[in-house]
């Protein structure tokens, strides 16, 4: 059974114009150190899972920072406009999850990279992701 972020990933890398910059390049949790730019990392930082008690669940909240990652500003914020693009708003089937409502938010200056051990001639572009799914 494929997890959110997995169907969240392949959801991304299905899209033409991102996959034509990253070819692929997008990891879930831990970057290869082989992993050239640009990139996309993926993390999640929370997840709300509902129960009843009866022991049944409903919409799950999961909660993910997504990091562009460029060797150019240009070509870092060009990334993360097509990464809000293809994502904000969407609902309906990503893989074997159901999204109900997928809503892209925007990180403060003072953030501080997870995807890269060291911020040496690179430019990020994170964003905040707040998904609804079953």
């Amino acid at each position: 059974m494929s997890t959110i972020a997995e169907n969240l990933r392949t959801y991304v890398v299905a899209s033409t114009s991102i996959n034509g910059v990253i070819a692929g390049r997008m990891h879930v949790n831990a970057v290869p150190q082989t992993s050239e730019m640009p990139r996309i990392w993926l993390g999640r930082t929370a997840e709300v899972v509902p129960r009843d008690l009866s022991g049944g669940g409903g919409i799950t909240n999961t909660r993910f920072d997504l990091e562009c990652f460029a060797l150019t500003p240009d070509a870092c914020i060009d990334l993360a406009d097509m990464v809000r693009a293809r994502l904000d708003g969407f609902f309906g089937a990503m893989s074997t999850s159901q999204v109900k409502g997928c809503f892209v938010e925007d990180k403060s200056d003072d953030y501080i990279p997870k995807g890269v051990g060291s911020d040496e001639g690179v430019h990020l572009s994170a964003l905040g992701l707040n998904l609804w799914h079953t």
